[in-house]
């Protein structure tokens, strides 16, 4: 995961779309943006501020592109995105 948070946006995201296969997956990849808003005590908290808001982005527009084709799984993502969406708004 440390690699995928290294990577550009545009190679993040291309990445995320050829690797992301599974809710688990996505899960792994929400809970690490969690965990970076739970991290305040960062040397440059603007900056982490500002990558967690792209990388929140990049999950919402993953998750949309992933079940724009499937009426299944949309409860599933909810329930996956709210802890995200709350700690990106608590971190903000």
């Amino acid at each position: 995961m440390s690699a995928l948070l290294r990577a550009v946006d545009t190679e993040l995201y291309c990445w995320t779309l050829v690797s992301i296969d599974t809710l688990e997956q996505l899960d792994e990849l929400l809970t690490t943006i969690q965990q970076l808003a739970d991290d305040r005590t960062a040397r440059n908290p603007g900056a982490i501020l500002r990558r967690i808001g792209r990388l929140a982005a990049l999950g919402s527009r993953i998750a949309a592109d992933t079940y724009n084709d499937i009426d299944c799984g949309g409860e599933r993502f909810q329930e996956l995105a709210a802890p995200l969406r709350a700690a990106v708004g608590g971190a903000q």
